[in-house]
C-alpha cells in the first residue's frame, strides 16, 4: 500500500495517508485516502496481469472523457494507478432499491435510466476521442471492442455444456450464434462496461458512473429480433401468474 500512496501523492503534489477500503474488484485496489489539506480523494491502482492492464487502461482512457464519471486528477501508467475526485457517500441505485423508503426506490430507477440516456447522447461523437485517450494509456492490450470476447463464450457454451452431461435445448446454437454477432455498428454510444445498480452514486449533480475497467462503444439498442424475442420469453414467463390483473394503462 505504501508504494501506491507515494505514487499516488507524487501525481497530486501531496502526502496522502489513511486509506480505507470502499471496496473494488479483484482487478484493482480502491483506496479513500487523506490529503495533507484535509481534503479526500480515491486512489485506483491496478495489477499487471494482462487482464488488468487492459482494464487499467479502459478505466483512464474512460474516465478521461470526462462525461458520467468522477474527474481524473491524475493517471500513472507505470504502477499503473488513477487518482479521481471523491464522490462522498451518495447512495447507489442498489442501496435505494433495497432501502426502506419505496418513494426514493421510485426517484432512483428513472434518474439513473435518465443518466444512461444522457451518458448514450453525450457520447456519440466522442469516439475518436476515446480511440486517442486508449493510445496514450496503451499497456499492449487490445479494447474491449476489437476482441471478439462476446462471440468466443457464446461458442464455448454448448461444449461447456455437453462436458458436465447437460443437453442444451433445440436451437440453442441458433441462439447464440445470433448473441455472438449482436454487438452491431448501428448507434453505437460510450458505456463503463458494467452498468448495473451498484456501479453509480446517486448524487445531488445527478448519476455518476463508477467502474470503467471495461469502457468501450457498443450499440445502444438490442438488434430488432433479439429485443422481440427477449420480450416475448419474459411475457410468456409472466402472464401465466394467478392474481390481480394490471391496473389500467400498467406495461409489462
Amino acid at each position: 500500500m505504501d508504494p501506491i500512496l507515494r505514487a499516488a501523492g507524487e501525481l497530486l503534489g501531496t502526502e496522502l495517508s489513511g486509506p480505507v477500503d470502499p471496496g473494488g474488484s479483484a482487478r484493482s485496489t480502491v483506496v479513500r485516502c487523506r490529503t495533507a489539506g484535509g481534503g479526500s480523494v480515491i486512489v485506483k491502482a491496478f495489477g499487471r496481469e494482462p487482464d488488468s492492464l487492459r482494464c487499467f487502461t479502459a478505466e483512464a482512457a474512460g474516465l478521461s472523457l470526462g462525461i458520467a464519471g468522477p474527474e481524473v486528477l491524475g493517471v500513472d501508467p507505470d504502477v499503473p494507478l488513477l487518482v479521481l475526485a471523491d464522490l462522498g457517500d451518495a447512495p447507489t441505485l442498489a442501496d435505494v432499491l433495497l432501502g426502506d423508503d419505496p418513494a426514493v426506490a421510485e426517484d432512483g430507477l428513472p434518474a439513473w435510466a435518465r443518466g444512461l440516456g444522457a451518458l448514450a447522447a453525450g457520447s456519440v461523437h466522442r469516439r475518436a476521442d476515446l480511440a486517442r485517450l486508449w493510445s496514450r494509456y496503451d499497456q499492449g492490450m487490445p479494447a474491449w471492442e476489437d476482441e471478439p470476447w462476446i462471440a468466443e463464450n457464446a461458442a464455448a457454451l454448448l461444449p461447456l455444456l455437453e462436458g458436465v452431461g447437460i443437453s442444451p435445448p433445440a436451437g440453442l446454437d441458433r441462439e447464440l450464434a445470433r448473441i455472438g454477432t449482436a454487438g452491431g455498428a448501428e448507434y453505437p454510444a460510450f458505456t463503463p462496461g458494467d452498468t448495473c445498480p451498484d456501479n453509480n452514486l446517486l448524487t445531488p449533480q445527478g448519476l455518476r458512473l463508477i467502474d470503467f475497467e471495461a469502457a468501450c462503444y457498443q450499440s445502444v439498442f438490442l438488434p430488432a429480433a433479439t429485443a422481440a424475442d427477449t420480450e416475448q420469453a419474459f411475457r410468456a414467463e409472466v402472464v401465466g401468474v394467478p392474481g390481480d390483473r394490471p391496473r389500467r394503462g400498467a406495461r409489462l
